[in-house]
């Protein structure tokens, strides 16, 4: 940032007043002299000859109008120097060139980029992104917006890598191949893209647009600066003088200029200027009304830079300020007496501008702060997630993923924490998502490689179930069809792409094998109510039946029974279901009745209570339900033994003790024997 000079830093002028009574005329001549010597635009400007000067100084000693006090620096405001009269010629090095404070500020924007609105544009979806850089496309300057462009696109980007990232972790998971997952574009990133596009257009053409005025206004102001050269020579000083005003008003008019031209021209202008005042004799009167001027247009920019005050936006009210300041340099003084009062006036509009400034930027900060703490919790969070790593089950990878998805929505609501530790943040944090994903597709790739196992064992059952399919030799073939549907049970599962297709493909070989036999069978029913009234002879038979003291003789009995009425064969199916409930009754009870002294004898009665159950309707399931609940007894009583042999862990040495020790091992042995009489029960339910 350039630093303005005051007046006490300019050359001393008090020399000038010793050629007080040099004549007009050598004033004239010696003016004249004096501006043809001055240097053209691309020439530095040499000082004016200290010859020049003395005579010049024979006029009345007055300040010049842009004999400036030291103007506020845009990121401080710099305190005024004394106000006493200068002469114009000192007046020349205490002028820093307008808008040079301008041109550095454009290259440290991004240091101050925080009095700008932030908008969290992380948090938003690329629908809302693309309409945030729609809004931006219409600004009539897009170099204010360049940084928003910026850090629209970079958030687009990285919700769309976010959204991919996602979209390939499913593909995946639905057993996809990682090479064959491909990038998806939609409507919205073509419409982004040309948004981007449109910008970067857009701002270039601003930029041809702006040079070119940068080159228009240097042009309007070398003609300014030339007809200044020649003013000097005017014997009209009324006609001059009001000359002189409509040039520095037109000066003033024009806008900035190329950089590099910046300062050859502000020391030219003011060269012409000074040239002026010393050439020309300026009565006290216009004096007074040039000072009254200038109090009039610097108590007008006091007031707009007053008004400020009330802009909501701190960034365009600094802005604004800036071209305050610059309309302020180009002013000449306002008088001896009115200087000081104006130009305090003017600083302290400056000063609360700026300590408004400060005071948000301080409020930011903390805020930045907070926030960036807020994204470090989620961070540690996330490593605490990452801890548990790796899961072992599609499940647990589903969990922990929906984890990470809240883990993300927590770091984008944490809200912004600055430009730069919000980016160090973000990688921290994605390095991290990196991780838990990477160790996610190693997952699957094994998960694959397992499903691609199974899809092999169930394409394997499925032809061998189609080789079945047309066999006619029920039992072996029936019975094998059943082992193969048992294997498909327990066959793991494969890839969600193939699961219903294979399926299918299996169930219709074993529909196929079932209908052929279903339909073969169908034809044997001559003899059904042949078949109908032979079992109800043989349910009263059961009824009837009285058994003998020999438990053997009337299990082989109860046996015989049960393979009468397998042999009578089918019945009306009218009659089936209440038919097979009044045998079931019987030979229930009949089994019930039966006192199996041996292990071997229970173990034929229960085996005969199983095929009793299996032949009868919904038989499958009534097994399956008594072989479950075996299991959860033999648990039951294995947890009762457990509980039994930790008790006597704490039981001491005593009589009582021994004696309850002694109880304590009796239950158990019981307990056991009851475990391997359920083990037994349960390996004859596996059987079939």
């Amino acid at each position: 940032m350039k630093h303005f000079l005051s007046p006490d830093q300019a050359p001393d002028a008090t020399a000038d007043n010793a050629a007080m009574k040099q004549s007009d005329d050598l004033s004239v001549s010696v003016a004249q002299t004096n501006t043809e010597a001055m240097p053209e635009i691309n020439a530095p400007a040499p000082e004016v000859s200290t010859e020049t000067v003395e005579v010049a100084s024979a006029l009345p000693a007055q300040p010049s109008p842009h004999a400036e006090e030291a103007m506020p620096e845009i990121n401080a405001p710099a305190p005024e120097a004394s106000t006493e009269t200068v002469e114009v010629a000192s007046a020349l090095p205490a002028q820093s060139v307008p808008h040079a404070e301008l041109e550095e500020e454009e290259e440290t924007t991004d240091e101050h980029d925080e009095l700008h609105p932030q908008i969290a544009f992380h948090e938003l979806s690329r629908t809302e992104l693309l309409g945030e850089l729609r809004n931006i496309l219409g600004t009539s300057n897009p170099d204010v917006e360049k940084h928003r462009f910026i850090a629209i696109k970079e958030a687009y980007f990285r919700v769309k890598e976010e959204e991919t990232a996602s979209k390939r972790s499913k593909f995946i998971e639905n057993g996809g191949e990682p090479e064959e997952f491909e990038i998806q574009r939609d409507e919205t990133d073509l419409q982004f893209e040309q948004g981007i596009k449109a910008f970067i257009e857009k701002k270039a053409e601003y930029r041809r647009q702006k040079e070119k005025e940068l080159q228009d206004n240097l042009r309007k102001k070398k003609e300014i600066l030339a007809e200044l050269k020649q003013l000097t020579g005017n014997e009209n000083v009324q006609a001059s003088f009001d000359r002189l005003h409509e040039l520095m008003a037109q000066w003033r008019a024009v806008g900035l200029v190329p950089a590099a031209y910046i300062d050859e021209l502000w020391k030219n202008y003011h060269h012409h200027i000074n040239n002026f005042y010393e050439v020309i004799k300026i009565n006290k009167e216009l004096r007074e009304l040039d000072y009254k001027k200038n109090l009039e247009l610097k108590t007008e920019l006091c007031i707009r830079a007053e008004r400020l005050f009330l802009e909501p936006s701190i960034s365009k009210s600094l802005d604004e300020y800036k071209e305050i300041q610059d309309q302020w340099k180009q002013i000449g003084l306002a008088g001896k007496e009115q200087n000081e009062v104006v130009w305090e006036r003017f600083r302290a509009a400056g000063d609360k501008l700026f300590d408004r400034r400060r005071e948000f930027i301080q409020g930011q900060e903390q805020q930045f702060h907070e926030n960036l703490e807020a994204k470090n919790k989620v961070i540690d969070d996330t490593e605490a997630h990452l801890a548990a790593l790796p899961f072992t089950s599609h499940l647990q990878w589903q969990e922990a993923s929906e984890k990470m998805a809240t883990l993300l929505d927590q770091w984008k609501k944490t809200g912004f924490a600055g430009r730069k530790d919000n980016e160090t943040s973000w990688k921290r944090f994605k390095q991290l998502r990196d991780r838990f994903y990477l160790a996610k597709e190693e997952f699957y790739k094994t998960l694959r490689e397992t499903q691609a196992h199974h899809y092999k064992l169930k394409v394997d059952l499925c032809m061998e179930a189609e080789a079945l399919k047309e066999s006619t030799d029920w039992k072996k073939s029936g019975d094998r069809m059943r082992e193969l549907q048992e294997q498909w049970k327990k066959t793991g599962p494969v890839a969600k792409k193939y699961t219903e297709k294979l399926w299918q493909r299996f169930r219709t070989a074993c529909d196929a094998f079932y209908s052929h036999r279903k339909e073969f069978f169908s034809g044997i029913n001559q003899s059904q109510d042949e078949n109908l009234r032979l079992k109800r002879e043989l349910v009263a038979r059961i009824q009837q039946f009285e058994q003998g003291p020999d438990s053997q003789e009337n299990f082989d009995t109860l046996k015989a029974f049960q393979a009468e009425w397998i042999e009578i064969g089918h019945v009306p199916v009218k009659e089936k279901d209440k038919l097979q409930k009044e045998y079931r009754s019987a030979i229930d009870k009949q089994f019930t009745k039966l006192k199996a002294e041996s292990a071997d004898a229970r173990r034929q009665v229960f085996r005969a209570q199983v095929q009793s159950t299996r032949q009868q309707p919904g038989g499958k399931d009534k097994l399956s339900h008594q072989k479950h609940a075996l299991q959860e007894k033999i648990r039951k009583v294995q947890s009762e033994i457990q509980a039994w042999e930790n008790n006597m862990g704490f039981l001491g040495r005593s009589k009582a003790a021994d004696e309850l020790k002694l109880e304590i091992n009796k239950k158990i042995e019981k307990a056991r024997t009851e475990i391997a009489a359920l083990h037994e029960q349960l390996r004859i339910l596996k059987e079939d």
